[in-house]
C-alpha cells in the first residue's frame, strides 16, 4: 500500500467530503423542507380559513332558514289573530245587533230602535244609534212643520231631502 502524500491528501478529501455530504444535504433538505412546509402552512392555513367562511356561511344560511321559518310562524300566527278578529268583528256588527234589537219592545216610529230604558247594558252604543235617529226624526219632523228652513236648509250638501221653500201645515 503507497504512502504518498498525494493520496492521503485525496483520502482525506474524500473522507471529508463523504462526512460532509450528509450534513450539506440535510442542511438543504431542511431549507427545501422548510419553504416547502412554510408554503403548506400558508396552504393549510389558506384551507383552514375557507373551511371556517364555509362553515360561516353554512351557519348563517341555517340561521336565515331558521329566521324565516319563524318569521312565516309569526306572520301565519298574526293572519290567523287578524282572521279571528275580523270574524269576532262581523259577529259582534251582525249578530248582537239582532239580538240587542230584538230584546226588548221597539217603538212604532222607528221599529228598529230600543228605547233606553228597554236597552240591556251590552246595547249602549246602540241607544247613542237610537237618540242619534230620534233626534233626526225630531228635526225632520220640526223642519217639515216650521214656517222658516233651519239656516242649514239652503246647503243641499249638509242636508239634501230638506225643502228649500217654507211648508205651512194644513188646518
Amino acid at each position: 500500500m503507497p504512502h504518498s502524500l498525494p493520496y492521503n491528501y485525496a483520502s482525506l478529501l474524500l473522507i471529508l467530503s463523504l462526512l460532509w455530504f450528509p450534513f450539506r444535504l440535510n442542511a438543504l433538505l431542511w431549507r427545501k423542507s422548510k419553504a416547502y412546509l412554510q408554503k403548506n402552512i400558508i396552504i393549510i392555513i389558506i384551507i383552514i380559513i375557507i373551511i371556517i367562511n364555509i362553515i360561516i356561511i353554512i351557519i348563517t344560511i341555517i340561521v336565515i332558514i331558521i329566521i324565516i321559518i319563524i318569521a312565516i310562524k309569526i306572520i301565519i300566527i298574526i293572519i290567523i289573530i287578524i282572521i279571528i278578529i275580523i270574524i269576532i268583528t262581523i259577529i259582534i256588527l251582525w249578530i248582537a245587533p239582532v239580538k240587542c234589537l230584538h230584546s226588548g219592545p221597539t217603538s212604532p216610529s222607528t221599529p228598529f230602535s230600543l228605547p233606553p230604558s228597554a236597552a240591556p247594558k251590552e246595547c249602549t252604543r246602540y241607544r247613542i244609534l237610537d237618540r242619534t235617529i230620534t233626534n233626526m226624526s225630531s228635526l225632520k219632523a220640526s223642519m217639515t212643520l216650521s214656517s222658516r228652513p233651519p239656516p242649514f236648509a239652503a246647503t243641499p250638501l249638509a242636508c239634501p231631502d230638506t225643502p228649500t221653500a217654507p211648508h205651512h201645515p194644513k188646518v
